[in-house]
């Protein structure tokens, strides 16, 4: 390569990289990151940081036979499993209004038999 070359390489190279706009990595926030944010938005309560209203309830499952084909969970073995059910309101404010236009939650808590949940 000549002299030149060098010259206009170097210097076609030091645009390249002086063009190049550095990049900042995204952090995965903490736990206590979340619940800082969910704060900022929904204030300080005593009640949970999501989800903070809602309303429990309990009952039993019977699974049929044919949940076999999709699992091997003893809970479609056809017997009474009891179950624990919270539906809840999104957001963070315990105060909120139950009829507000807001993401509402399901979680269920299976209790199978031998401890399986």
């Amino acid at each position: 390569m000549k002299p030149s070359s060098r010259v206009l390489a170097s210097l076609v190279l030091g645009a390249i990289s002086s063009s190049f706009i550095p990049v900042t990595v995204a952090q995965t926030p903490g736990p206590a990151q979340l619940v800082d944010a969910l704060e900022g938005v929904f204030g300080k309560h005593a009640a949970r940081r999501s989800g903070a209203k809602g309303v429990c309830a309990s009952g039993f499952f019977v699974g049929t036979a044919d949940g076999r084909t999709l699992t091997n969970s003893a809970i479609f073995s056809g017997q009474e499993i009891p179950v624990i059910a919270r539906f809840s309101v999104g957001g963070g404010n315990p105060k909120a209004p139950d009829n507000g236009k807001t993401v509402r939650g399901l979680a269920l808590k299976f209790n199978g038999p031998g401890g399986e949940s």
